[in-house]
């Protein structure tokens, strides 16, 4: 009798010791977790890129868009990946990133500021993992932004004037001027700008020509951003630069205009008898 109940006390020992070991062995099968969270089988590592905000702004040029642009590095199973490296590159538009480089975080996110170039219209910047090579797809993310005109600050030749010329003859191009923002995008939303020109003998057109400086209509008003001038001559043989201003707008002042002498049709005194 004592020998069956030894027996009794051995194997209820064996069978407790037995349930206290993890299924697989002792040192377990713990794989498929993931430092990134989210579970699953499978072992988690960088599988494609998505993109989760800051796609088809609008910003002023030279400005930033409101929304950062930002992507995510997942796993195959939509598992954040953190530690990756993120290029963000201009490729079009002329502007410029907070970060070229950036690291994504413990969830797989990377952002950065983008600024617009100075240029009205698109604008792109591309995303990439230039590091490593992405099984999936996509592989890169390319942000498309399109850069608006600011307000008008100054005036500019939009078309120069004819380079040389005949005194008294209408110049053979007749200048146009337009009405800019500062990255020199032509407002074409201002119709309102009365813009006046004036012939000066400098570059800079701080000294002014004198008399005969002539043109048609003198001040015209802008209509869609543009000036266009017609009769515009000089009597008087010399170099002459031209001048456009308006007010409240930064002036502008032409290339040089070289004023030869008409062909003689008469004679005259310069010294009388």
């Amino acid at each position: 009798m004592r020998f069956n109940t030894f027996n009794y006390l051995i194997a209820s020992s064996l069978f407790i010791l037995a349930s206290c070991i993890p299924s697989g062995g002792p040192s377990g099968d713990r794989s498929g977790g993931g430092s990134n969270g989210g579970g699953g089988g499978g072992s988690v590592t960088p599988h494609n890129m998505l993109l989760v905000a800051g796609n088809l702004q609008s910003a002023t040029v030279g400005t930033a868009v409101t929304v950062k642009p930002r992507i995510r590095i997942v796993s195959s199973s939509g598992v954040g990946i953190s530690g990756v490296s993120i290029a963000f590159t201009v490729l079009s538009g002329g502007g410029s990133v907070g970060s070229p480089l950036v690291v994504t975080d413990v969830n797989g996110f990377a952002e950065t500021t983008y600024s617009l170039g100075g240029t009205a219209g698109t604008n792109t910047m591309r995303a990439s993992a230039p590091l490593i090579t992405l099984p999936g797809t996509p592989t890169t993310i390319t942000f498309t932004e399109t850069g608006t005109v600011g307000a008008a600050t100054k005036l500019g030749f939009a078309i120069q004037p004819s380079n040389t010329a005949t005194a008294g003859v209408n110049l053979t191009t007749q200048p146009a001027v337009a009405v800019m923002d500062g990255f020199n995008n032509v407002i074409t939303s201002n119709n309102s700008a009365s813009i006046t020109l004036a012939a000066f003998v400098d570059s800079s057109c701080t000294i002014a020509a004198g008399a005969g400086f002539s043109v048609t209509t003198n001040p015209v008003t802008a209509t869609s951003g543009f000036s266009l001038f017609s009769g515009v001559n000089h009597t008087v043989a010399q170099n002459i630069y031209i001048q456009a201003t308006s007010p409240g707008l930064t002036s502008a002042c032409s290339s040089v205009v070289a004023v030869a002498p008409n062909s003689p049709n008469k004679i005259a005194f310069t010294t009388q008898p």
